[in-house]
């Protein structure tokens, strides 16, 4: 586990297809996702809800810790994921804006892809 330090999360192909503003309205985006991340205005990240109850409450499940990609490592990447209530880690810029989010399913195939190819300082990409 140690070793994933090592590897860089630069090449994680990230989606923003589960990522809406607050605010927004109730019209459900158009994703298949079990559950979508909710952004400020400025887009920073607010928590994860299920699509239908995207309107309600304004309750939200927390996003965990983010991670900084190209910054911060694989094992960092996969740690935001496990500790995420929804398995997916939240990838932030600099400033703490969602620039996209990443699962626990697509991490690993990133660092399997990384240890079979020996590698530490080549980005991990992966596709899907």
């Amino acid at each position: 586990m140690r070793r994933l330090s090592f590897f860089p999360s630069t090449g994680l192909e990230l989606t923003m297809a589960p990522v809406v503003k607050a605010g927004g309205g109730a019209e459900r985006p158009v994703t298949d996702a079990e559950f979508l991340l909710v952004t400020d205005a400025d887009g920073r990240p607010l928590g994860w809800t299920k699509p239908e109850d995207l309107a309600a409450d304004g309750r939200l499940l927390p996003y965990g810790r983010p991670f900084v990609v190209g910054t911060d490592s694989l094992r960092a990447a996969l740690d935001c994921a496990v500790l995420s209530p929804t398995g997916w880690a939240v990838a932030v810029d600099a400033a703490g804006k969602v620039t996209g989010v990443v699962s626990q399913q697509t991490i690993a195939q990133a660092i399997r892809g990384a240890h079979d190819e020996g590698r530490t300082d080549a980005d991990a990409k992966v596709t899907g």
